[in-house]
């Protein structure tokens, strides 16, 4: 669980929008995407986390059946 800050990455499909994402950033989102499939993991936050319609805290988990559900408060006020 935690705050990645891939805000390019569209979870659900495993894509990384190429659009004007520095390339350490980008290459950071792939290896953790490489990472979750060799292991069998699943990254279980559907909704978004942040304005401008980014998920940003995951978790990621490799059993889903763990999950019962996860609720995201909407705040305006930042984690960091």
């Amino acid at each position: 669980m935690g705050d990645y800050n891939f805000r390019f990455v569209q979870w659900h499909s495993e894509h990384i929008t190429s659009d004007g994402i520095p390339a350490p950033e980008r290459r950071q989102a792939e290896m953790l995407i490489h990472f979750m499939n060799e292991h069998l993991l699943t990254q279980t936050v559907t909704e978004y986390t942040r304005a401008g319609k980014s998920i940003l805290d995951l978790v990621i988990v490799n059993n889903e059946d763990l999950i019962h559900s996860i609720k995201v408060n909407k705040t305006n006020f930042s984690d960091h």
